[in-house]
């Protein structure tokens, strides 16, 4: 993922989650699912999602011995690098690629 641009964090590991990062789930007999979490609470996060029967579903979330453990069957989630952040559309070449990842990322600027 570092090729990307994004950086990958495994569920259960000290990295909490953060809001605007990409939650990737494992959903055999399909090749997975990926959310955005669109908030993080003390306990839980909230997700939107598209192929699904709901838009937003919120999920467990548990610190246990200085772990995070998002309560699905996620793997992990990506993370857009703070230096990305920083430079917010004049810097998303890791983006360009990809066109539908690139729409997403102008529409999480557009209000800023």
């Amino acid at each position: 993922n570092k090729d990307r641009g994004l950086v990958q964090f495994y569920n259960g590991r000290s990295e909490k989650p953060e809001t605007y990062d990409l939650l990737v789930c494992n959903m055999p007999p399909i090749y997975g699912h990926v959310a955005i979490i669109s908030e993080v609470g003390k306990d839980y996060i909230v997700i939107a999602q598209q192929n699904s029967s709901s838009p937003f579903a919120k999920i467990g979330l548990k610190e246990e011995n200085g772990n995070w453990h998002i309560q699905s069957n996620c793997i992990g989630f990506l993370r857009i690098p703070d230096e990305i952040w920083k430079n917010k559309i004049s810097n998303y070449n890791f983006l360009t690629k990809n066109k539908k990842a690139k729409r997403l990322f102008l529409e999480i600027f557009k209000n800023t």
